[in-house]
């Protein structure tokens, strides 16, 4: 048996084991309203693949703080998608990640996130995103277009932090949040 073994699938997932945790690869329910499980089969699910999500026509997602890594376009092109709970150990906020949701309109992003990647919220007309001091690489684009060109968001951000001043340099609108 190898480290990675064959594709499983329990209950609205296919899943792989990878060691000694889980990566769910397809999600095959028919829930609106998701709420990724911690463990299959007594094992930590750790990872989203790519794709995982995409087009399941989700309203909310409520990720499980065991997540340490989304693929690219995770959960994307679910339009009627007003609301998710990331994970608070996420590292990175990926590629596409949440492209096309056209409904979110808030993220709060938690503090283990580093980098948020280039189309990461393609598409989206977020009215609030808040961004940990912990991001220290904003990609130009996490919008599918020029981050300057986004005059209808307002960035929550800490005083002194990366993410201040890459918002401060695109003069876009930002508030500040000391509590975070």
């Amino acid at each position: 048996m190898t480290n990675k073994d064959m594709s499983e699938i329990k209950e609205n997932y296919i899943y792989t084991i990878m060691g000694r945790s889980i990566i769910i690869e397809k999600y095959i329910g028919k829930s609106q309203i998701v709420q990724i499980p911690e463990t299959i089969e007594c094992k930590p699910v750790t990872q989203i693949a790519s794709e995982a999500f995409e087009g399941k026509n989700l309203i909310e997602i409520i990720m499980p703080d065991t997540i340490k890594e989304v693929g690219k376009y995770a959960f994307a092109s679910n339009m009627y998608l007003t609301n998710i709970k990331l994970s608070s150990n996420l590292k990175a906020i990926p590629e596409g990640m949440l492209a096309f949701c056209a409904k979110l309109k808030e993220i709060y992003i938690p503090s283990s996130v580093k980098s948020i990647s280039k189309n990461s919220f393609d598409s989206i007309k977020l009215r609030k995103i808040v961004i940990p001091s912990s991001v220290n690489k904003i990609n130009n684009k996490i919008f599918g277009k020029k981050l300057e060109e986004v005059k209808s968001t307002t960035f929550i951000v800490e005083k002194d932090s990366h993410a201040e001043n890459i918002i401060l340099s695109k003069n876009l609108n930002i508030k500040y949040d000391d509590i975070m």
